[in-house]
């Protein structure tokens, strides 16, 4: 089994509140853990050793719910880095 480890400096989140954070936070390791479940681009993202990477703006409606959210944001960043 091959090991990617992805350390998220920073994730800029406005108009959720912060009792919501765990629950994006958790949301989003879940989904990044599904999208490189099957090795799919594990190999791209070792081959890069260190990368910094800004994914684009990910626009929802505060209605989406912050589990939602971080399922999006997780999803944009593994389309980057599988890029």
């Amino acid at each position: 089994m091959k090991r990617v480890f992805l350390h998220i400096d920073q994730l800029s989140v406005r108009g959720y509140p912060n009792r919501d954070a765990r629950i994006l936070a958790d949301s989003l390791r879940t989904e990044l853990g599904a999208q490189f479940a099957d090795g799919a681009g594990v190999s791209r993202v070792r081959a890069r050793d260190e990368l910094s990477l800004r994914t684009p703006v990910t626009a929802m409606s505060r209605e989406a719910g912050p589990a939602r959210l971080g399922v999006q944001v997780a999803r944009s960043v593994a389309r980057e880095l599988k890029s």
